[in-house]
Formats: C-alpha cells, sequence, structure tokens
C-alpha cells in the first residue's frame, strides 16, 4: 500500500486525536482499554511570518483521566513547497510505502521499519503512515492532516473524527466530568493578573491554591478559601502574567479524615 503525504484542506477542517490505554483488570482477569484523554486539532487559516508561509492551528484537550481540559490555543506550522515542520520536525511531502533499512541512532545499529496502513473505528476507515525505530516509540503521520502523533507502550492512538473539505467523518467524541473524586475541571487566566480555576470536590475542605513561575519557581499567587460540595470556581490574584507563558498551579486540599493534593499549569491568554 502507498499513500501521499501531501494533504489538502481548508479553514474550518479538524481531526481528533483520541489516546487509550490498554490494562490489567484485576476483578475481571482479563486486558481492557481505558479512555486516556482526547485533542481536537482544528486549521483556522494560512498566514506569513517573517516572509514563510505557515498554517495557523488551534489545539485544545480533555484528560478522561484526571478530568481536566486544556486549550483552546493556537500554535504555527510552517509549510513549502517541500513539506512541514511540526515543532523541529520536518516531514517532507512524499510518497510513502513499506520500507526497511538499517539506521544508527544514538551510537547504535538498528532497524528502521515503516509502512502504510488503515485504522477503522466507529466505522470510520482511514489511512495512516507507520514508523517504528529502535527506541520505544512508535510514530505516525496522516495523509489527509498535518498532525503527526506518537504511541507508547501500552498507550494506542486513534483518529476518532476527521472534518475534511468541510466532509464530516466518524465520530467526535465530548468530555466526560469526572464525579466520583476530587478533580481539576479548568484553569484559565481572566486578566493579565487574575486566573480562573474551577475544581470539583467531593465534600467541603481547607483548600490552598498556589500559582508559581516555571522558570523560577517564584509563587506569583495564592489563595486558602474553603470548597464547597461539587464544583467550585475560584480567582486568584496573581503578578503580571506574560502572554504565550505557561505557569504551574499547585492545590492543596484538607478535611476531616481525608487530604490530598494536584497540579497542573496553563498558558496565559494575556
Amino acid at each position: 500500500m502507498r499513500t501521499s503525504s501531501r494533504f489538502d484542506i481548508q479553514p474550518g477542517d479538524e481531526i481528533q486525536l483520541f489516546y487509550r490505554r490498554k490494562w490489567y483488570n484485576d476483578s475481571t482477569g482479563i486486558a481492557e482499554y481505558e479512555d486516556k484523554q482526547f485533542k481536537n486539532v482544528r486549521f483556522i487559516g494560512d498566514t506569513i511570518v517573517n516572509g514563510n508561509k505557515s498554517l495557523k492551528m488551534q489545539i485544545e484537550g480533555y484528560n478522561y483521566l484526571s478530568g481536566s481540559k486544556d486549550g483552546p490555543e493556537e500554535f504555527l506550522m510552517q509549510v513549502s513547497d517541500s513539506g512541514y515542520y511540526y515543532g523541529n520536525q520536518f516531514l517532507p511531502f512524499k510518497e510513502y510505502s513499506t520500507e526497511l533499512k538499517l539506521i544508527e541512532q544514538n551510537g547504535q545499529k538498528g532497524f528502521f521499519l515503516q509502512g502504510v496502513s488503515e485504522d477503522t473505528i466507529n466505522g470510520f476507515t482511514y489511512k495512516k503512515i507507520v514508523q517504528a525505530t529502535p527506541d520505544p516509540y512508535r510514530y505516525f503521520i496522516l495523509p489527509f492532516f498535518p498532525m503527526p502523533f506518537v504511541e507508547f507502550g501500552n498507550v494506542q492512538g486513534l483518529i476518532t473524527y476527521s472534518k475534511i473539505k468541510g466532509i464530516e467523518k466518524g465520530l467526535k467524541r465530548e468530555r466526560t466530568y469526572i464525579t466520583d473524586k476530587n478533580n481539576i475541571r479548568d484553569i484559565y487566566s481572566i486578566s493579565d493578573k487574575k486566573v480562573e480555576l474551577e475544581l470539583y470536590f467531593l465534600v467541603e475542605l481547607d483548600i490552598e491554591i498556589e500559582i508559581k513561575d516555571y522558570e523560577n519557581v517564584e509563587v506569583i499567587g495564592s489563595l486558602k478559601i474553603k470548597s464547597k460540595k461539587g464544583i467550585n470556581s475560584f480567582t486568584v490574584k496573581t503578578k503580571k502574567l506574560e502572554r504565550g507563558k505557561s505557569y504551574s498551579v499547585q492545590i492543596n486540599y484538607k478535611g476531616e479524615n481525608t487530604s490530598g493534593s494536584f497540579s497542573n499549569g496553563f498558558k496565559s491568554k494575556h
């Protein structure tokens, strides 16, 4: 099987990348799949940056295990007639087919294996380019959308939905809401000196929140407050945030016969 990586998309086109993991269920004694997370990647339009054509993309995601939401966040992908960049990785436009060759990686020789295969989920069938090297990762390129992805260990990546040239295929997953344990629902900046947190707690608790600068671990905002049972919205005042910069959030909680913590991060929009 052969396929070309030269995609043809228009503004508004998107895909959903869904990850699930296989684990051993002690109660049933069999290996089962567990939903892990999904990422929605959308093409917004073309732009020019420093004289180079780029694709303006938007990504947002949801983690089934923690209940937290990421994004939406915009990013750029430089593109030319010969290929495109995803981060520092250049992916050439070319015909892909089965290939096996000996390569050297980190001073050691090993095999590089490449092939084109098809996946089907909920009646949606799509092609993907598969690449394997001596490292523990599995690399995938989509011929119809500029969003390469990686698998590792027991985690499997699938495209559950696509909208290409306005034509929708597959079934788009939506976020669920965890209600059987404490969790983070969302974290986002509402100004350059305020951060909003949406948290879910099973009972009333004493809460301590700290927001830190990743670079110097400086605490730039904190809050001590009592939570109620269910959904809580807290606003934390901070030092001036930088637009596009990432910050960490640490949340500690304590109550009668219970205590714990969780952490996450966010990228400032202000």
